[in-house]
């Protein structure tokens, strides 16, 4: 009884992840961790996850790309989904960032990164 019940748990995410594929969804943003088993399935349908442990910056992420934050791992209806012109992981001054481009015209959100040689350079 307790294989059977993994079995259809397992079943279920994978139907849920699949669906979420079929959107056309490149990137997960999560606010909390995400298990090894949903990790397999996003990786088997080539995508992207994120985890943004602030809901702050979650619902910066969200604004700054037109998605609404879902409370429940659930598929998305297609009005729920964000849009990004570019989501990459690069390594700036040793330490590595995750960089989600997007379009002037829909998010009005914007990093500047400064780099210096000590802290006390950075603070003057």
């Amino acid at each position: 009884e307790l294989k059977d019940y993994h079995k259809s748990e397992e079943k279920e995410l994978e139907q849920i992840i699949k669906g979420i594929a079929d959107l056309g969804t490149k990137v997960i943003i999560s606010g909390q961790s995400i298990g090894e088993m949903a990790m397999h399935f996003i990786e088997r349908y080539k995508m992207m996850a994120i985890k943004i442990p602030s809901k702050f910056e979650l619902r910066r992420i969200c604004r700054a790309t037109g998605a609404q934050a879902i409370p429940k791992f659930i598929v998305p209806g297609k009005e729920q989904l964000g849009m990004a012109q570019k989501v990459e992981a690069l390594e700036i001054g040793g330490n590595n960032v995750t960089v989600i481009k997007q379009d002037r015209r829909v998010g009005k959100v914007a990093t500047i990164i400064l780099r210096g040689a000590t802290d006390h350079l950075m603070d003057d």
